[in-house]
């Protein structure tokens, strides 16, 4: 059965960490490394954008 409530969450998941990945990716490369929690936030919203198009495929 298929659960669209579900989808239509990961859905919203995925659209977010993708946003927050995009707003990163303006940083220049020195911006970037100057923080280390940087690498840390852009490995987990790729994550979260990752385990919810897995759990959509479910």
């Amino acid at each position: 059965m298929i659960n669209k409530e579900l989808i239509h969450n990961r859905i919203d998941l995925i659209n977010r960490s993708i946003a927050r990945l995009k707003k990163m990716g303006t940083l220049t490369r020195e911006q970037f490394l100057a923080d280390p929690d940087n690498f840390a936030i852009a490995e987990h919203h790729l994550r979260r954008a990752l385990e919810s198009l897995f759990d959509i495929g479910r």
